[in-house]
């Protein structure tokens, strides 16, 4: 992701303008002249004294040249005037200072310059987002963290800018640069978070937010240990950036998230893929070949060999796949005709062997038959409701009743299986599925 480097610093300090220095005009001389007296004492601590005005003539004059060799040079004998002067003479000389150090690329001498402009009580209020920004980036960049993240978001909160606004970086630089401050500081969530801020800014405008943010807050929610908030931010991206990799990469990172994944579940995160089209190569068609045939569903195994051959994912010398291929064959002739299970699945007490025969047609595609075994299961009673729930929810959307299979979905409450439920709704909610 592009973030901010030092060439963002200073955007907006600029050198100061001879009229900065004019000399305060003379006040009139009329009958009210206690109030005038007043008004002069009053604006005295706002204006430039003498003995400054003298002292700053050659930056003037290099002001007016553009002259910063002239400028450094004279700055010396300014800071000593303005030590003894009022804040308006301290106001002119920091910020000449910090032009000059700007140009020089001595950030760290920034730093000082910068924290005494802001304590000066006559910097313009406009100044101070910018101020707080630079702050914040020269803090970062010098590795601390805690002091960047204090002025980076206190620049936000007073409406920082960066540039024009062309591009998002520019218009969420505030965000992307406290999620590096946060990042370094090993506090990877709050980083995340800080990007989500920034992708939120720019879809609430109506913008697509980069790729690159969604990656990045992924990558901090999984630094972070929080993978249903990663998995939440890889769903999003999906919705801006569809297709079947962007699925297969979000469903393997949140596969790598659990230490075991339980056969069961992984074949439902095989069928999804299945579904969507991403399924990338002969090791994820063997490997889901595999996952069904040792759950005891040769039927999806023999379909998914077939699937693979006919795609030209799974080569004709796969050893793998026609080892797999064989057993398959070979159980599905010593299984008992599916038509034979129903009547005992009916007649049963218990709703667990008509949802091991909705298993059975569920995994050679008759969508129809498991979705009423499933149905009756449920009915009667299940151990493992989240697991039949979860398959309802598959066979429903193989038949295309979308809102039936998201009231499947839903009733998934187990932890696990809810995340893997959550990834077929969020498939349901794009215009492709």
């Amino acid at each position: 992701m592009k973030m901010t480097s030092r060439a963002a610093l200073a955007a907006v300090l600029a050198l100061g303008t001879a009229a900065m220095l004019a000399t305060p005009p003379a006040f009139a001389k009329d009958d009210k002249k206690k109030k005038d007296e007043q008004a002069q004492a009053a604006t005295a601590s706002q204006r430039p004294t003498p003995a400054f005005v003298k002292a700053a003539a050659p930056v003037d004059a290099a002001i007016k040249a553009q002259d910063y060799a002239a400028l450094e040079a004279a700055l010396p004998a300014v800071e000593a005037a303005a030590a003894a002067g009022n804040d308006y003479d301290k106001l002119l000389t920091g910020k000449w200072k910090l032009a000059i150090l700007q140009r020089k690329k001595d950030f760290a001498g920034m730093e000082p310059v910068l924290d005494a402009l802001i304590a000066n009580p006559l910097l313009p209020p406009a100044d101070l987002p910018n101020y707080y920004f630079n702050k914040g980036l020269i803090a970062r960049d010098a590795k601390r963290s805690p002091d960047a993240i204090a002025a980076l978001r206190k620049a936000g909160e007073l409406g920082y800018k960066q540039g024009d606004g062309a591009t998002p970086e520019d218009r969420q630089i505030v965000p992307l640069s406290l999620a590096t401050a946060y990042n370094a500081a090993n506090q990877y969530a709050e980083g995340a978070k800080a990007v989500l801020q920034a992708i939120d800014a720019e879809k609430g405008a109506g913008n697509k937010p980069p790729a690159a943010w969604y990656d990045y807050a992924v990558g901090g929610y999984y630094n972070a240990k929080d993978y249903a908030s990663a998995s939440d931010v890889s769903l999003r991206k999906l919705r801006d950036y569809p297709g079947a990799e962007g699925w297969r990469t979000a469903i393997i990172l949140y596969a790598k998230t659990r230490t075991t994944i339980p056969k069961a579940e992984r074949v439902d995160l095989y069928r999804l893929q299945r579904v969507i089209g991403s399924l990338a190569d002969q090791n994820d068609y063997d490997d889901y070949a595999n996952s069904v045939q040792n759950s005891g569903l040769p039927w999806e195994t023999k379909v998914v060999i077939e699937e693979g051959r006919s795609k030209g994912k799974i080569s004709a010398s796969d050893a793998t796949a026609n080892s797999l291929y064989a057993s398959a064959l070979a159980a599905i002739k010593a299984e008992m005709p599916l038509a034979t299970l129903e009547p005992k699945a009916a007649a049963s007490a218990t709703g667990a062997l008509s949802a091991q025969t909705g298993d059975a047609y569920l995994a050679s595609g008759n969508y129809a038959k498991a979705i009423t075994l499933y149905q009756a299961a449920l009915a009667k009673g299940v151990n493992n409701a989240d697991d039949v729930n979860t398959r309802l929810g598959i066979a429903l959307t193989n038949t295309g009743d979308k809102a039936g299979a998201k009231e499947a979905f839903s009733k998934v409450s187990g932890a696990s299986r809810k995340e893997i439920a959550k990834f077929w709704l969020a498939w349901l909610d794009m215009p492709a599925a």
